[in-house]
């Protein structure tokens, strides 16, 4: 539904999951997390308009989503989660998208326990939402290199140059700065401290639609990092 500066949308999901060669040396009170089963649950999302100053070419938008469901499995129950996203996007030039700038501040929590594909994580990864860019999500193809829990804060900013512009193909550099942190009950899959990551993305449109974002991240604070590709519309 769409109203004006409001866009809400709802829905219902059924999962059923299996968790195989579960690794050894987990807290008791952590194992929970790999109990397979079906979870039911229901999500309502809004999108709201929050500020539009024209004559300054700023925007910012804040979506919010909660869910509520049940996990049928040993160990598990009812949970609910909620997680909200502040974006700002600046245009500096008066004409335009030379320099862009973009700014997505995030937050989630959720209460009860959940299985691991529950969990929110903080790495790039292409099904996840929380980019955190110098620490992949992924190890040999597996999910679950990086950090999870289940209450985070992140904060995403970023300045786009066009470097080439025509009609069918376009080129940006974006230089940008990721942080934030992400915590479990059971401290066993958290953050533990910040995490600060910064370097450069490029992105590559053909068409005005299909692309490709390439990145490079650094993990400031353990100098490791992260090369990462990937399609997009």
């Amino acid at each position: 539904m769409e109203n004006g500066r409001w866009d809400l949308t709802t829905g219902l999901e059924a999962v059923s999951r299996e968790f195989r060669n579960v690794p050894t040396g987990i807290a008791s009170t952590a194992t929970h997390v790999f109990s397979g089963g079906t979870t039911v649950d229901a999500w309502l999302a809004a999108h709201r308009s929050l500020l539009g100053v024209p004559e300054r070419r700023y925007t910012l938008n804040g979506p919010v989503e909660v869910r509520a469901g049940r996990n049928y499995a040993s160990g598990l129950g009812a949970f609910a989660s909620s997680k909200g996203e502040l974006r700002s996007r600046w245009l500096a030039k008066a004409r335009g998208d030379d320099y862009e700038f973009l700014s997505t501040l995030r937050a989630g929590n959720i209460l009860g326990d959940v299985p691991l594909d529950q969990l929110y994580q903080l790495g790039v990864e292409r099904d996840n939402e929380l980019w955190i860019r110098g620490h992949a999500g992924t190890l040999d193809g597996r999910k679950g290199r990086a950090p999870l829990g289940t209450r985070y804060v992140s904060l995403n900013s970023e300045l786009n140059k066009t470097l080439y512009g025509a009609a069918f193909f376009r080129v940006q550099l974006d230089p940008f700065f990721d942080t934030g942190a992400i915590a479990d009950p059971n401290g066993e899959f958290g953050s533990r401290k910040w995490l600060f990551d910064t370097r450069m993305q490029a992105r590559i449109r053909v068409l005005g639609s299909v692309g490709v974002v390439l990145s490079y991240g650094r993990d400031l604070r353990h100098g490791t990092g992260v090369f990462f590709g990937t399609a997009l519309r």
